[in-house]
């Protein structure tokens, strides 16, 4: 059985020589109302918590009807094509911890999530895309490959099969910014999920770049007034590929890429879920 392959949750310059994602920005963006200002503090319960909630981003796996195909791209057989990891191989990530999974495509939907949980939370955890500067809850994963000879320097009209692309930015790119001016929805809906956090309430982000400057980390935690970790690494997926790469049969392993994409010689770790991920020396936690 093959078992081989990673998909970078990073950024990568925007150049036909790019290996990995490629994210691009799209204008959506529209005038928030002033968020407030410091810390959320004195919110939530004073009870501990022992609900997890894992939200994972919406990212539609564009080979769901062609798994030979994917197969493929897992193994590198695809000239000019990577494979990026899609809601359904995040899904089977989360799925192989305990607690409560849900697709969130927006901030609102996280905090829906949190505020509707039976009872107090303990931890919450974000899988999905991500970058320096921001975390993407939905995006589309090119299924095509295309190029612009007269525009060549326009994202949304060259990229690789592969290759992520962040959508509805305004609401669904998780920034410094957004945190600290949340639109009236993410105001309205947020006392409700600070009341639903346990005492011990932590929030964990897996994404590609979430914790390089931290500042979106920090971000984080002072809008929810709890810690909050991510991982400065790149996560890997590596999913199982049958012998012969007709069809994924597990994509539920994650680990830890270094800067050349490829399995960090130091942390060979590949285990189902993302917990384990925790122990890398590159995971930070920052306080609100």
């Amino acid at each position: 059985m093959a078992d081989r392959v990673q998909s970078v949750l990073g950024l990568q310059p925007a150049t036909d020589a790019d290996w990995g994602d490629r994210h691009a920005i799209e204008l959506q963006d529209k005038p928030t109302a002033p968020g407030p200002a410091g810390a959320n503090k004195g919110a939530g319960a004073a009870q501990p918590g022992t609900a997890e909630i894992t939200c994972v981003g919406a990212y539609a796996n564009p080979w769901a009807t062609n798994p030979g195909l994917e197969a493929r791209l897992v193994m590198g057989k695809v000239p000019n094509a990577h494979w990026s990891p899609g809601t359904d191989t995040m899904t089977a990530v989360a799925n192989a911890e305990k607690g409560t999974v849900a697709t969130c495509p927006t901030l609102l939907a996280i905090l829906k999530q949190i505020s509707g949980s039976s009872g107090l939370v303990s931890r919450v955890n974000i899988l999905t895309h991500g970058r320096s500067g921001g975390i993407g809850m939905q995006g589309e994963i090119k299924a095509t490959s295309q190029r612009d000879k007269s525009d060549p320097n326009d994202v949304e009209k060259n990229f690789d099969i592969g290759d992520v692309y962040f959508r509805k930015m305004s609401e669904s790119f998780i920034t410094t910014t957004m945190l600290a001016a949340p639109d009236a929805a993410v105001q309205q809906e947020l006392p409700g999920a600070l009341a639903k956090l346990g005492s011990n309430a932590v929030f964990q982000v897996y994404a590609c770049d979430s914790g390089v400057d931290e500042s979106t980390l920090k971000a984080l935690a002072k809008f929810f007034n709890r810690p909050v970790g991510g991982l400065k690494a790149k996560v890997g997926y590596f999913v199982d590929v049958d012998a012969a790469a007709t069809r994924i049969l597990a994509r539920n392993k994650t680990g830890v890429l270094g800067l050349d994409d490829q399995p960090d010689p130091l942390f060979t770790i590949r285990a189902a879920g993302f917990k384990h991920l925790n122990s890398h020396p590159d995971f930070v936690t920052v306080s609100p």
